[in-house]
């Protein structure tokens, strides 16, 4: 059976790793696997078996720490992402996803309460008149995500509880203006449309790749 560890379909190979049941025969075919994703596999199936991180680790470096380059998608986006989603994403993705986050350190959660704080002082002081922020699931009527809203008027910023990310469907940059200098990321409508490629995501039915924006400000009924 561990020979689909090396079919070209991730769904065929993710599948085949979840049934398999011998660490030992898993080491066996880590040096005979015909390609790069059937190792990572192999990797996979081990790591979950074991939990040897220190195992996988080695297995990692050891095929030159591979991963899905995504261009547009810097360390601090790539870091706030993959920790969210890799470890439970579809099992169309990319093998290089699940191990990359097996075997890299999770990024620092902001504090959530200090980060809502500063937001709201920022755009106070900039004469918008924030109202508390909501979490989107509240926002929303239902469901839950990745990120709280401040209203302000007739708008709303969304603030990532990813990272220090903050963006707006607004055209006018007083919030951005105003929540930069306070220490946030503004994510505009470049960065925000880079697909994150090879990473499945489940979202309102549908298993496909998202791009930054949609993962960063994630909201699932």
């Amino acid at each position: 059976m561990t020979e689909a560890l090396a079919d070209p379909d991730c769904g065929v190979a993710h599948l085949t790793q979840s049934l398999l049941s011998d660490p030992r025969r898993l080491r066996s075919y880590l040096d005979e696997a015909p390609t790069t994703e059937a190792k990572l596999w192999t990797a996979y199936a081990s790591h979950r078996l074991t939990g040897d991180t220190a195992e996988t680790r080695a297995i990692y470096n050891t095929l030159g720490r591979p991963r899905v380059e995504v261009a547009g998608l810097d360390d601090e986006l790539r870091g706030a992402i993959l920790h969210e989603y890799a470890s439970g994403c579809e099992r169309q993705s990319d093998p290089r996803w699940r191990i990359e986050a097996l075997c890299t350190e999770s990024p620092v959660r902001p504090d959530q309460d200090e980060q809502l704080r500063r937001a709201t002082v920022a755009l106070a002081a900039a004469g918008l008149a924030p109202k508390p922020p909501v979490f989107c699931g509240e926002h929303n009527h239902r469901g839950g995500g990745t990120y709280q809203v401040i209203e302000f008027g007739d708008s709303e910023v969304f603030i990532s509880t990813l990272g220090r990310f903050a963006t707006s469907a607004d055209t006018d940059f007083t919030a951005r203006q105003a929540l930069e200098p306070a220490g946030f990321r503004w994510i505009d409508g470049t960065t925000g449309a880079v697909r994150v490629t090879d990473l499945c995501v489940y979202y309102f039915g549908e298993r496909e790749p998202l791009s930054v924006d949609t993962l960063l400000f994630y909201w699932q009924d």
